[in-house]
């Protein structure tokens, strides 16, 4: 958090002293299949010295270790859900966010170089609203009766449901 003199928080000091940090895939902390790691660097400093921390460096192999984590999740446990339950926990994940809000926002400003006032103010907060907008959704889907044109006594019903996972790689 260049330019400033706010203080860096407890828990943002402590995040960045344990190293390297490791990939969440499966509900549990894990290396790289690699074990290669990096240095993440202050964008708004460019300090390249001893970096903000090393994390640990994903590649393929270990996107599809966490899709293939992220298959059983979504026909084991989570599948099995009610959709309240479903909202709820995503409720809980959004609560958890915005109580840690002031060392994820610090976080996220060393991390990619923001001045801390958006992503304070503006990105983490977004965040929360996500899971908020769409823990309430969780229990809104359902489906539709179309009418047939081709054969007036026969009615079609949509239903939207999830049919699967994607791995993504997110800077």
């Amino acid at each position: 958090m260049s330019n400033t003199t706010e203080k860096i928080h407890p828990k943002v000091q402590d995040f960045l002293k344990k190293g390297p940090r490791k990939l969440f895939i499966g509900g549990q902390f894990v290396e790289s299949i690699s074990g290669k790691t990096f240095k993440s660097v202050n964008p708004a400093t460019g300090d390249a010295g001893d970096g903000l921390c090393e994390v640990y460096e994903a590649d393929e192999k270990d996107i599809d270790r966490a899709v293939e984590a992220a298959e059983k999740a979504f026909h084991g446990p989570w599948s099995k859900m009610s959709a309240s339950e479903r909202s709820r926990l995503i409720w809980k994940l959004a609560y958890l966010i915005e109580e840690n809000l002031e060392p994820i926002a610090q976080l996220e400003t060393l991390d990619n170089g923001k001045p801390i006032r958006e992503t304070r103010n503006a990105d983490v907060p977004l965040v929360i609203d996500h899971f908020r907008y769409y823990a309430g959704w969780v229990n809104k889907f359902s489906g539709e009766v179309v009418n047939n044109s081709l054969h007036p006594n026969i009615f079609t019903y949509t239903r939207r449901e999830p049919i699967g996972v994607c791995g993504q790689i997110i800077p």
